[in-house]
């Protein structure tokens, strides 16, 4: 039956996940979707059997001469529907609870003094009112990925606030309420990208990655250092090797790392190979909320929806949105006070928007 094989596959790719190629395919497809088929699959089947001609068995009464025909369902099909259903049943439950955490909707947000960051990968050249948008979501610490062609920087910095600070390395940018006292950036060197081509232009998407060391001394107690990913949309990549990839781009960077020196200018110093510990990681990564293969990069850190998401809350795309491929990560120092996907109208992606406060 159907039903089965819908709860299979997801069980499947519950289960195995990404971690072999071709099953990582099946764990992307979301839950709901599995949940859905499965719903639909009993619904035509007792639909079918209503309108299919029933088992008519014969039985005498003692006072009649004819057999008297009484209308049953097969005892088989019956009892196969009602295990789809108890089997679909738990599915639904373990996904509603354990994966979309549907028991948080009615929690409130937590108070505290918070800060609101907020990445966004438009993903397009031509939005004219980006910066508006962008400022639109209250935040005051901003990460870009693949910004609008057309960018007023300067309303970024005054959302930020008075002492804000900005650095750019490719297509990422960081935009900080607070002063960054050293950054830098690398390409991903990710394997088996094709080539993309616009217009007379071609390149190979393999990968791009920045950190900044933010001076949060204020609010979170110490310097706090942020890293901006975006990682390629191949769909043939093996998700496993992809983060394991970056992951050992940025172990093994050697530089240069920047601070602003005296005359305001980038001046490179002195540090040790690899991007300094995060303590908050955004970006896009191409690859489906709970895939495995995010830890790789990840570490321990914390994915923000299981602190604070529940939800389908997908990110991508925006016009069809069907799954959630952008992502933010904490560590313990810092308590998440709320998460959001937000449309912002334009672009291709949903923006990223969490309130975060210092963990006591």
């Amino acid at each position: 039956m159907f039903t089965f094989v819908s709860v299979a596959l997801w069980l499947i790719g519950r289960v195995i996940n990404d971690s072999v190629f071709v099953v990582q395919y099946v764990s992307w497809v979301p839950s709901v979707i599995y949940i859905t088929f499965g719903v639909l699959c009993i619904a035509f089947s007792w639909l079918f059997a209503l309108m299919a001609q029933p088992h008519l068995p014969a039985s005498f009464a003692p006072d009649e001469e004819s057999p008297r025909e009484m209308m049953r369902f097969p005892r088989v099909g019956q009892r196969t529907r009602l295990i789809a259903g108890c089997t679909l049943l738990v599915a639904s439950l373990s996904s509603f609870v354990f994966e979309y955490h549907m028991h948080r909707a009615l929690r409130r947000a937590q108070g505290g003094a918070s800060i609101r960051i907020a990445f966004w990968n438009a993903a397009t050249d031509f939005i004219d009112d980006y910066a508006d948008r962008f400022v639109s979501t209250q935040a005051t610490l901003f990460a870009l990925a693949n910004p609008a062609a057309y960018c007023e920087w300067e309303k970024l910095r005054t959302a930020a606030g008075p002492n804000s600070d900005a650095r750019r390395f490719g297509r990422l940018a960081v935009v900080s309420p607070w002063k960054i006292t050293k950054w830098g950036g690398t390409s991903l060197d990710i394997t088996g990208a094709k080539e993309r081509r616009f217009g007379e232009q071609s390149f190979f998407d393999r990968g791009v990655a920045m950190f900044a060391e933010l001076d949060a001394v204020e609010q979170f107690g110490r310097p706090i250092v942020v890293w901006v990913i975006d990682l390629p949309s191949d769909i043939e990549i093996p998700r496993k090797r992809m983060l394991s990839e970056a992951r050992a781009a940025l172990d093994t960077f050697t530089g240069p790392t920047l601070t602003t020196g005296k005359n305001g200018l980038d001046e490179r110093i002195d540090a040790p190979p690899g991007f300094p510990e995060p303590d908050i990681i955004m970006g896009d990564f191409n690859t489906p909320r709970g895939s495995r293969s995010l830890q790789l990069l990840a570490g321990d850190l914390d994915h923000i929806y299981d602190r604070a998401g529940h939800g389908l809350m997908f990110t991508w795309d925006r016009e069809r949105p069907m799954i959630a491929i952008d992502h933010i990560f904490v560590n313990q120092s810092i308590r998440v006070e709320s998460y959001e996907s937000r449309d912002m109208g334009r672009g291709r992606h949903f923006a990223q928007i969490a309130d975060l406060s210092r963990a006591e």
